[in-house]
């Protein structure tokens, strides 16, 4: 059976271990001093956690994680996280990712497995990207091939700007092209800390008010949504054009939306 994976606080186990109490499963013997404990469901291991606030469970008691993610950590709004892929190295594009997610769409993405992109192999990225295409209201992605990044990193520099200025530039431009398809005014901007100011500036520019920034950002459900779709087209352009010499895109900045269909 499938075995999914996500992570919490430390200080949220305790919480879990009073709802999986109540939910019919059996509590078993942990088996490494690195767990915190386990639980059973018609015999079988059900689910596992660890100290580190990392929890393995099967699919069978997914609904379990659901309801207690509903209960505890719903937001009350639509969120849009933002993340980046890649800094146009020569094998590889920079990549800003915008994910929006209803709040049902956010419990349901993290009960599936979602986390920061970093955290999980190739094949969980290509996974989990297909789940987060299906299951948000849409996805913005801003690819700068290396020979364009070149040029615009020449470009900034030559006005006394960095990395930065254009990092803040293209999330709000992501962040803005999304909210304008999405239609919906009810948002909250998530964010991984990098540049507070230069980002606040950005987005301001581009007539977004509600943004918040986060130490270690992708720990939010949507920032780490973005994140793995960022990867995932990262992963798929290094692919495509890791053998190539001499590439000359027809497109060296291009822009992809993915909307469920009305």
């Amino acid at each position: 059976m499938m075995k999914i994976v996500t992570l919490f606080d430390t200080d949220v186990l305790g919480k879990l271990v009073e709802v999986l109490e109540t939910s019919g499963l059996e509590r078993t013997d942990v088996k490494s001093p690195y767990e915190a404990f386990r639980y059973k469901s018609g015999g079988k291991t059900a689910v596992i956690a660890y100290k580190t606030g990392k929890v393995i469970y099967s699919e069978n008691v997914k609904s379990i994680f659901i309801e207690f993610f509903r209960k505890n950590f719903r937001p009350e709004s639509v969120r849009i996280g933002c993340d980046e892929a890649g800094k146009g190295e020569a094998l590889g594009p920079l990549v800003v990712s915008a994910v929006a997610l209803t709040p049902d769409q956010y419990i349901e993405l993290w009960a599936e497995g979602v986390m920061d992109s970093k955290m999980l192999s190739k094949k969980q990225i290509q996974t989990l990207e297909t789940k987060i295409r299906r299951n948000s209201l849409g996805c913005e992605l801003l690819v700068v091939e290396p020979k364009e990044f070149n040029m615009k990193m020449d470009e900034i520099k030559s006005e006394g700007k960095n990395l930065n200025h254009l990092l803040s530039e293209l999330h709000a431009k992501a962040v803005k092209s999304l909210i304008e398809k999405i239609q919906r005014a009810d948002v909250t901007v998530l964010i991984d800390k990098f540049d507070e100011e230069k980002t606040r500036k950005a987005m301001e520019n581009m007539g977004i008010k509600s943004i918040v920034q986060l130490e270690n950002g992708e720990k939010d459900i949507a920032v780490a949504a973005a994140s793995i779709i960022a990867k995932a087209a990262y992963d798929r352009w290094v692919m495509e054009n890791q053998s190539k010499v001499g590439i000359k895109p027809l497109n060296m900045i291009y822009k992809i939306s993915y909307l469920k269909p009305s």
